[in-house]
């Protein structure tokens, strides 16, 4: 582990999680989710994406650029944000300006589809205000961990998710 992912770590465990009740939401009582993804992602969310559409949850994306992929069009009504090194400090945190801006859309859902060690992810996913947080391993951060065989694929567990969530007794 580099020194400047140590003392980011260091850094991330003193920022305070905004304050919100937490509690697990069914599919249906849902208005707003957000997906924190890498950019390579973009093409396995389709399905979801038009899930979302279906069943009139808005739905907000975070990308995190690689350097190796080129950039993807986005399709339907999604309003994403592009987050690359200027949106983040030297230790790969968001930046205030960039926390108000997201956590203005109120999500009820955040899923995280990054891998365990994206500390970029791992930040958003604590600063962001969210009644539920949903991951693709086992962090106290999320209220949800689905973890699939060694053969993870995005477009998978979001069919878990929504299965899950489903499943959820809606509250009366």
């Amino acid at each position: 582990m580099s020194i400047r992912k140590f003392i980011s770590k260091i850094i991330l465990r003193y920022k305070s999680e905004p304050k919100t009740i937490k509690r697990f939401i069914n599919w249906n009582s849902l208005s707003k989710i957000t997906l924190i993804l890498e950019q390579a992602d973009l093409q396995n969310i389709a399905s979801f994406t038009h899930l979302c559409e279906q069943t009139k949850i808005k739905l907000h994306l975070l990308i995190l650029p690689n350097k190796l992929e080129s950039s993807n069009s986005i399709d339907g009504k999604v309003t994403f944000n592009y987050l690359t090194k200027s949106f983040v400090t030297y230790f790969l945190i968001p930046k205030n300006i960039v926390l108000i801006g997201i956590n203005k859309f109120n999500s009820d859902l955040i899923i995280n589809l990054c891998p365990e060690h994206d500390l970029r992810a791992h930040a958003l996913s604590k600063l962001i205000r969210a009644s539920c947080k949903m991951s693709n391993f086992y962090n106290p951060l999320y209220n949800i961990s689905i973890v699939l065989n060694s053969q993870y694929n995005v477009a998978d567990f979001l069919q878990q998710s929504y299965n899950y969530l489903s499943m959820i007794k809606p509250k009366e």
